[in-house]
This record gives structure tokens, sequence and C-alpha cells, in this order.
């Protein structure tokens, strides 16, 4: 299996274990109701939204044209992970509605499959990927910015072994000398840092 394929995976678990975590602390739809029982639901209603997750995801690949990616860039980043919070959380509202009608209207007749009980579930599963999806905003992004700037710093140094390589002058000329270069971070850089080298002399 793929690192990046076992990367979303675990982002998703993680994900899906946020909501089911806020759903026991607050216990909506009933949920109280239903005692010891109710674990074996939030269980239920975690397999729904990981499985919901992992299609969004497909979707995202192969009907959005919009694939994982590290290497398009942050705005890239962000413009998926909010498509993707457009598609999942409908998509997860309406699974748990299904869910909470067949399931848990035993108990709780206001589980009933209704546009009110939908635009509920909308509500707090919207909540919970708001807050959620701040913190893998800011998680990708630093990765991001991180990747950038190694390869920034594997860059300089490629230039200081060229610029220490032994140079042999031309028939009958001389190496002019050049000055020196400064090669900025990329753009959103931690700190702005920038790498002072020379750079190489022409053969």
């Amino acid at each position: 299996m793929k690192q990046g394929r076992i990367e979303t995976i675990t982002t998703r678990i993680i994900s899906t274990t946020f909501v089911v975590v806020a759903l026991a602390v607050f216990k909506p739809f009933g949920l109280d109701a239903w005692q010891w029982q109710a674990y074996v639901h939030l269980i239920a209603l975690g397999v729904i939204g990981f499985s919901i997750c992992m299609l969004t995801d497909i979707i995202l690949k192969y009907v959005v044209k919009m694939p994982r990616s590290y290497k398009k860039g942050v705005e890239y980043i962000i413009r998926r992970n909010l498509w993707f919070q457009f598609i999942n959380t409908p998509l997860v509202a309406l699974g748990i509605c299904l869910y909470r009608h067949f399931m848990l209207s035993d108990r709780v007749d206001g589980n009933q499959f209704s546009v009110v009980n939908f635009l509920e579930t909308l509500v707090i599963i919207a909540f919970c990927s708001f807050a959620i999806g701040l913190y893998w905003r800011f998680k990708f992004r630093s990765k991001y910015l991180a990747m950038e700037l190694e390869e920034t710093r594997l860059l300089n140094e490629e230039l200081k072994e060229m610029q220490q390589a032994p140079l042999s002058p031309p028939e009958g000329g001389t190496i002019a000398p050049s000055a020196s270069r400064t090669i900025e971070a990329p753009s959103g850089a931690v700190g702005g840092l920038s790498f002072f080298v020379a750079p190489p002399t022409n053969r």
C-alpha cells in the first residue's frame, strides 16, 4: 500500500474519531436513551462516517479531478479541502439520518427521517467538520511549507558542492569573478529564512 494511501486512511480515522467523540459527549439524536447500547450505535456511526469519507476521496479524485497532492501548492490543498467538506458533509448527514430512521427511531420518535432531521444532522456534522477542518488545514499547510524549505536547503547544498568543485580556466582566458547571490526560501516559509551562497563559476 502506498504511503499516500496510508496517510489518507489515517487522516480519515482521526477525523471520524473526533466526530464520534463529540457525539459521545453531547449525545444528540436521543443517544442517551440507549444507555450502554449508545456506544454500539456510535461505533456504527463512525463506520458510516469513515466509509463516506473514503467515498468522497474517490469522488474528488475521479469525478472532480482533484487528487490528493502536496506538489500543487498550498492554495490547491486548501481548495481541495473545501471541496471535500462541501461534498462530504451532506453525504455524512444523509447517512446518519438514514441510520437514525432505521436503527434509532424505535426508542426516539424524533429520529424519523424528515427534512428537519436532515438539517439538524447537517448542522451538527458541519460544526464538527469545521472544527477538525481547521486542524487539518494548518497541519497540511505547515507540512507543505516544511517540504518547500527542505527543497531550498538541498538546492543550496548542491550549489555549494558545485562551487567547491575544482575548476580549470579555459585556454587563453581566465575565469571571471562573479558576485554572490542569495537564494530565498519559498514565499510563506517560516521566519522568511534565506540562504546566502556563492554561485558556481562557468567552466
